[in-house]
């Protein structure tokens, strides 16, 4: 409390503030009169452009409000708790936006493994004035139901876009919500520099992105065990990539779940991304099958083998994952007993030991490899 009221003390010598970032984990009833004046204080910054919003632990209602914010070019929120998002606080965010027409860069993120039950959707946040018209480059949603028709009704705020996220999309259907969104970007010309997205094996999603070139990074990463097949596979590697070899610099494939991305790249196509001469940074995912692990570590060195090969390459990420049930893979958040723990230690052990032995057989700079735990997949 002592720090909050110290920095309400300072708001008013703060003039050149440009960018605030506020991290709600507050739960004391008592603090709430402060966070009020706070926020009032330093959202009548006049240069202030920048609002990072992060909401942990307690619904941020009735002590947090968007409403002394306005005129900023970024706006991102980051929900990092379970509790539900309610109404009033994207109808407060909605408001917000409306009052920003020069913004540039939208972030909403339910990052996984956070699972509210009620989520908002795109259409609800961006229910702004009708003559309202935004030249957004940035938008990553996040944990959000994001439909193709609201999509679609937003497109005229979407015409400059060159940076767009879509992950864990909650529509029911988001393959096919998804597969649309990329039909809509591609009939309205829409080219992006950067793409994330967690659906790889509908038609209109390699169709897109082999209609351009240009792209610089790229998250490609399949959610979908048994929907991927190996001519998506070759799709992507013999259409997409030859197109963005000259710019592509990040390149991040596969997720914490077992399909043919992660399992079965051939090495004819593993080989097309030895073309792509500009890449700074790669992160891929390997399923370390049980029982099987002298197939894993053929994969495993055609990764390797390939990164050593990119002379620009920075930082490459290694992300071991192994399937323990149909349900349930190394990287979840929870464990239901130490048997399951302890194989995502072995499997972990298993990708270090190969990394290690081949470091030491090459002249390979170190720090270019590493080996992390995978990423928490989340319900």
């Amino acid at each position: 409390m002592a720090g909050l009221q110290l920095l309400i003390d300072l708001a008013p010598t703060l003039t050149n503030l440009q960018s605030l970032k506020w991290s709600y984990w507050i739960t004391k009833p008592s603090v709430l009169p402060l966070i009020v004046k706070g926020l009032d204080l330093l959202g009548s910054i006049p240069g202030l452009k920048e609002l990072i919003i992060e909401i942990a632990i307690s619904d941020p209602s009735p002590g947090f409000t968007f409403k002394p914010f306005s005129n900023l070019s970024l706006v991102s929120v980051h929900w990092i708790h379970e509790g539900d998002i309610t109404q009033d606080f994207s109808a407060g965010l909605a408001d917000l936006l409306g009052r920003c027409p020069n913004l540039e860069k939208f972030t909403f993120s339910v990052p996984r493994p956070y699972h509210p039950s009620k989520v908002p959707s795109f259409t609800h946040i961006f229910s702004l004035p009708s003559t309202t018209y935004l030249k957004l480059r940035h938008l990553d949603l996040t944990g959000i139901y994001v439909s193709a028709d609201d999509f679609h009704i937003h497109l005229h705020h979407l015409r400059s876009l060159k940076i767009l996220h879509l992950m864990f999309n909650r529509c029911a259907d988001s393959p096919r919500e998804n597969d649309q969104i990329c039909r809509l970007l591609l009939d309205n010309s829409i080219y992006l520099d950067e793409f994330a997205i967690d659906t790889t094996h509908p038609p209109n999603v390699l169709k897109y992105l082999s209609s351009y070139s240009g792209l610089e990074h790229l998250e490609f990463q399949s959610r979908y065990p048994g929907a991927d097949s190996p001519e998506n596979i070759h799709r992507f590697f013999s259409l997409v990539l030859p197109l963005h070899r000259a710019t592509l610099r990040v390149l991040h494939l596969g997720w914490s779940v077992d399909t043919l991305w992660t399992r079965d790249i051939p090495p004819e196509e593993l080989a097309q991304i030895e073309k792509c001469q500009q890449l700074t940074t790669i992160s891929c995912y390997i399923t370390v099958a049980v029982g099987r692990t002298g197939r894993t570590d053929k994969l495993m060195g055609r990764w390797l083998e390939t990164a050593m090969k990119l002379a620009r390459l920075e930082h490459f990420w290694f992300y071991p994952t192994c399937l323990i049930h149909p349900r349930l893979h190394t990287g979840q958040y929870y464990y239901d007993n130490d048997e399951e723990f302890n194989l995502e230690m072995d499997v972990f052990e298993f990708a270090v030991k190969k990394v290690e032995k081949f470091t030491a057989e090459r002249v390979v700079p170190f720090d270019r490899i590493k080996v992390l735990p995978a990423p928490t997949l989340g319900p």
